[in-house]
Parts: structure tokens; sequence; C-alpha cells
């Protein structure tokens, strides 16, 4: 693992160049589909040993890439295989799959931070000696936050949170929109249930509905039905947020050694064919 993946849009290609030998003029090798993908090579086979073998994934987010399938491709098969993603926002707005990552604003021409350079350098140091003793202190504490998020990603599943500041009446509301949601096999995007409900979208849609309806998976769960939060999906990705995946595998052990997209079809499937099944009872009050 010795290169920097990029990940782009056509659209923002002047751009791509510009980080690309930016990089380099560092010492940083880079790959780029553009430049590395050699005549007869299979293209998707080309870019998953790209970015499985890359050190660090970069994407340039702007209007053109989120509308991109081969970046939102790319994007899933970074998070997928635990690629540590650092998102460079060019214009627009930051993707809603990459909401909980820490991105680099390089809006208006600005150059890139040299914080943003440091980062790099703590991921291809071999080493903790070739790194100043700040920079030691930093990476520690980045390791321990990595850590502490495994921990509570693993305790979260296990208990129900019932701090996320929105009322009964609104979670049973959440609750009979997703069922109605089912009984029709459609699904819904995070943004639009938050507004359909009233709630903040910067913070309740990121935050407190993933809790919410990871919280009624929990009773349904409990109850023997199918995991009704796999109906909320993301706009960019068209799919659920990392948060489902983990709460499926807790709850689910056959899921364990399942890849995501098969729990989500499996699980979205059993929800559709659950909920439109003449012996389906609804029950409320006992989501929270």
């Amino acid at each position: 693992m010795t290169h920097i993946f990029i990940s782009y849009s056509r659209k923002d290609i002047e751009y791509a160049q510009h980080i690309h030998q930016e990089l380099e003029k560092r010492n940083y090798r880079v790959w780029r589909d553009e430049k590395d993908i050699m005549p007869g090579d299979h293209w998707m086979d080309g870019i998953t040993k790209a970015i499985q073998d890359c050190k660090l994934f970069l994407v340039i987010m702007s209007p053109s890439s989120e509308r991109s399938e081969w970046v939102k491709r790319e994007v899933l098969i970074a998070d997928r295989l635990n690629k540590t993603r650092i998102p460079l926002l060019l214009a627009g707005e930051v993707f809603l799959l990459l909401s909980d990552v820490q991105y680099e604003d390089v809006t208006n021409g600005r150059p890139l931070s040299e914080k943003f350079y440091d980062t790099i350098n703590k991921h291809f140091a071999k080493n903790s000696s070739q790194l100043s003793p700040q920079q030691q202190i930093e990476l520690l504490e980045e390791r321990i936050s990595q850590l502490q998020s495994l921990v509570d990603d693993l305790q979260k599943p296990a208990t129900l949170q019932t701090n996320s500041g929105i009322s009964n009446e609104i979670t049973d509301g959440i609750h009979r929109r997703l069922i109605d949601l089912a009984k029709q096999g459609k699904l819904i995007e995070y943004k639009q249930l938050a507004l359909e409900f009233g709630l903040s979208e910067d913070h309740h849609a990121r935050f407190t509905i993933p809790s919410v309806i990871g919280n009624i998976s929990v009773i349904e769960n409990e109850m023997n039905r199918p995991l009704l939060s796999v109906l909320v999906i993301g706009k960019s990705s068209g799919i659920p947020g990392h948060g489902f995946y983990s709460l499926a595998k807790y709850l689910k052990p056959e899921y364990r050694a399942v890849d995501d997209m098969t729990i989500f079809a499996t699980e979205t499937n059993a929800v559709f064919q659950y909920w439109q099944s003449e012996t389906s009872i609804v029950e409320f009050g006992t989501a929270i």
C-alpha cells in the first residue's frame, strides 16, 4: 500500500490533474484512472485493485462527482475496504455518504492546507520515529479516537438509546411511516424522512434519525420481524448508511460473513414480504 487513489468526475479532470501534480511534487505516488489503467485492463477490476492497494483514498466532491455512478462505486468500495478517506470539497455540498468524515475545503481556489499534508505524512510514515513529537501525539490521539469509534459501534446496538431528543409521538409517527413504505414497496431518503417530521436536516437527519430508526429495528427484531431501518437510504449512495449494516450484523449473526449489498437486498425483500402479507400486525408505542 504505497499510493494515493484519486476519485473524481471527468468534469473535474483539471483539478484532479492539479492535485496529482501537487502530490507528486512532494514525492507521493498517485493513482488516477486516466493515467494508470493500461490498455487491455478490465476497467472495474483495475480500479478495485488500485483502491484495495492504496494507502489513502482522496475523493474530489462537486455536483458533477455527486452525480457520477463511478465515483459512488469507488467511494463504496473504499468504505467496504476500510480505507482512510479524505474528501476534498471543490464545489457544492459534502456527500451524505461522507458526512461523517472530516473534509478539506478547497472551494474558490483554496490551496491544500498544511494540515492536509500533515495527515498524509502521518499515514505514509513507516514508523512513528519519522514524525515530530507533536505529530506522534496527534497520531496517537487519532488512533485512540478510531478505536473508541469501533467500541462505540459495537456497543450502540446492544442497548436502546432513549435520549435522542425526539418525542414518542414523532417516533411512533416515523414507525408508522416506515410500515406504510414497506406495504407500498418503497424506500425513503434520510433527508426526506427528517423533513416530513419537521426535524432539522443538518443535525437530526444525520444523527437523530439514524438513532431512532435503529431503535425501531431493535424492537422489530425482538418481535421476530425484519429490520425496517433498511428502507431509509442516503441520497448519494441509494443504500442505508454504515450504521445499518453494523446493527444488522449485531442483531443477526447470519449476516456477519455476508457483504453489505447482500444484506441490503435480503432485508429489503424480507421487509416488503412481511408487511405486504395479510397476517402482519402493527404495534406501536415501543420504539423508544
